[in-house]
């Protein structure tokens, strides 16, 4: 029984799955397979994949390919082949922090016993550069409770968590959720009193962006986290318009974030509003990230029209504002700015008028490619 199984769950991830394969196959400590869990690839995946079998020693790569119900149905599906004692899972892009991990994290297990162990994961943008590393430091179920219920429902980069095949006995991933199904899987763990270790280790880099990044998908996650809670009946309230003020600081760090670092890769939003045929555009928000907004766009070809606010009655930039209750003068898009409550607002507007909409973070996303 090998010690390690990394389960790399792939959907037409071309080239990336290479970065991923690499990152495994050159660590120093042997004592793993690797499960490449296939959801039916239409591209060159899977001859990819089969090329670098070579690289691998004896059995240590097992290849599956097989249709499947999305992703959580995949990683469960994964999860029953499994023949090591601990699993990680290492998605198509993402990969080791270097080739030592394995080799660290082995000697952490020999000198301390625990369910579960994890380390930090650093977030890394389309450039290359990576922009900051998530730190969680939690051992104890009191801590770790207080941070999931405290720290903006913070648990640990998945690929950064090393678990105990038994942590998975009764508890594979909830199927009924599209994003927060190992947020539930890790409550679940502290529930039923699993240990875990700190192991203070850089375990990985994953790439920013993924389909839980998607603007769109947030309300559908803090649903899904708003269930989570209510199940095992933890007391927070996470309403999007009554509090979350934690909440909504972290999403703005990281859209800051995000924007700073592609500033500092020489890039800026404007060139994927005229990839989009956008002359004229509305900013919905007259805060700091409208203002911030409207100084980048203002000498280029992208004319602010307006502002949409209805706190904000002077912009002090010389475009108007209206509330959301005036006729607004039509304009080729609205970027809403208010990331957090962007589901809400798009709603609201679409109701109001046909406009596109675009969300300010998912324009950042946009500007790197």
């Amino acid at each position: 029984m090998p010690l390690f199984s990394i389960i790399t769950i792939c959907y037409n991830a071309g080239k990336s799955i290479d970065k991923t394969m690499k990152s495994v196959y050159t660590q120093t400590f042997q004592d793993y397979e690797h499960i490449i869990q296939d959801g039916r690839s239409a591209d060159k995946t899977l001859e990819i994949v089969e090329s670098r079998e070579q690289y691998y020693l004896g059995n240590q790569l097992r290849i599956f390919s097989e249709s499947d119900a999305g992703i959580y149905n995949a990683m469960n599906k994964a999860l029953e082949k499994v023949k090591g004692q601990f699993v990680c899972f290492m998605n198509a892009g993402d990969e080791f922090e270097n080739v030592h991990v394995l080799e660290a994290v082995s000697e952490v297990i020999r000198r301390k016993e625990a369910d579960m162990y994890y380390g930090t994961a650093a977030q890394v943008y389309p450039n290359g550069v990576i922009r900051n590393q998530f730190l969680y430091h939690a051992e104890k179920e009191k801590d770790l409770i207080s941070a999931l219920v405290n720290g903006v429902f913070m648990m640990p980069c998945h690929q950064a968590i090393f678990a105990n095949k038994k942590c998975f006995a009764d508890n594979m991933f909830e199927e009924k959720y599209k994003l927060r199904a190992e947020f539930n899987w890790f409550v679940n763990c502290i529930f039923k009193q699993m240990t875990v270790c700190d192991t203070n280790l850089l375990i990985c880099k994953y790439l920013r962006g993924g389909f839980s990044d998607k603007t769109g998908n947030r309300e559908i996650a803090e649903r899904e986290i708003r269930d989570i809670f209510e199940i095992h009946k933890i007391d927070r309230r996470i309403d999007k318009r009554e509090g979350s003020g934690g909440a909504k600081a972290a999403v703005e760090f990281k859209l800051i974030d995000n924007w700073l670092a592609l500033r500092s890769a020489g890039k800026t939003v404007a060139p994927a509003l005229v990839k989009r045929q956008i002359r004229s555009a509305a900013i919905y928000g007259c805060g700091i990230l409208g203002n911030h907004l409207y100084n980048e766009l203002k000498d280029t070809t992208i004319e602010i029209s307006y502002f949409i606010d209805n706190q904000v009655k002077n912009s002090g930039l010389g475009v108007d504002v209206f509330c959301f209750q005036d006729d607004w003068p039509v304009v080729d898009i609205i970027i809403v700015t208010p990331v957090i409550y962007y589901d809400i607002i798009e709603d609201e507007i679409s109701n109001k008028v046909k406009h596109p909409i675009i969300s300010l973070e998912e324009l950042l996303n946009e500007s790197w490619y």
